[in-house]
Parts: C-alpha cells; structure tokens; sequence
C-alpha cells in the first residue's frame, strides 16, 4: 500500500512540472550565463508520453502557425544527442507556414536503455524569434508490441 502513495506522490510531482523546466539544456541563447548552464523556461504546451526502452523510437507533435504573417519555424531540443526534431525526409525540421497552416514534425527519441523518466524542451523560433516552448514528460520503460 505504501508504494502505491509513494508512486502515486511521485507521478504528481512529475505533473506539477508541467509549467515550468528548470533543467540543464543546450540554450539558445549564447549570452545566458547560468551556472551549470540551468535557467528556468516559461512553458506554452505540455505532453506526457510512454517511450520504449531499447530502441529509438518517433512521436509527431502539432504545431500551427497563428501569426497573422507567413513564418519559417524552426526547432532545437533542449537534449539534441537524446531527441531531434525532423521533418517527414528525416532531416532537421525548418518548415515554412502560412498563416492557420500546420505541420507535424517528427520527434525522434534515440535509444534509451534505462527505465525512467526524464524532460525535454522543445523550443520553437518563428523567423529567429521565441515562439514557443513545448515541455514533454517522457516516462521510458520497457513497453511490449501488444501495449502499444
């Protein structure tokens, strides 16, 4: 019974992260001087995931352009030898969007081999600007063919 708070306590935690990250990532921004390069990230969207231990694996995330202007949208992880952002050729995701129109990058996890959870960030510049910064909660764990 006492695991079972304790798991139930520890998966609150993880949600109540959702709003913020407060992490060590490959920052954008060369001027930030943070020690041990962390620094805390306003978060506009959040997902929680299941990702297989073992072998990489790709999720699509959406995104819609809701500038009044066309924009280039361009994307970087906050863990880039962990998680890529790519487009449907599998090459790094720079995409073009009208206004209204949306695209589904790719986001590709590279294998993980321990259980667990982990964070990442993914930020989206619009023509070099800030646009959005997604949070995904990514629990890794050993998932068999017939749970997915």
């Amino acid at each position: 019974m006492r695991q079972k708070e304790e798991k139930q306590q520890e998966e609150q935690s993880f949600l109540s992260m959702r709003n913020t990250f407060n992490g060590e990532f490959a920052t954008h921004d060369k001027s930030a001087k943070s020690p041990n390069n962390k620094q805390q990230v306003k978060i506009d969207r959040a997902y929680q995931l299941q990702v297989s231990i073992g072998k990489a694996c790709y999720k699509k995330i959406n995104l819609v352009n809701t500038l009044a202007q066309t924009r280039i949208f361009r994307f970087q992880s906050s863990h880039p030898k962990e998680l890529e952002i790519l487009d449907d050729e599998k090459r790094q995701c720079v995409v073009e969007l009208q206004p209204g129109e949306q695209c589904k990058p790719l986001i590709r996890f590279n294998k993980q081999d321990m259980e667990g959870r982990k964070q990442f960030v993914i930020f989206v510049f619009a023509n070099g600007e800030r646009y959005q910064n997604i949070l995904l909660n990514v629990e890794f764990k050993e998932i068999s063919e017939f749970q997915l």
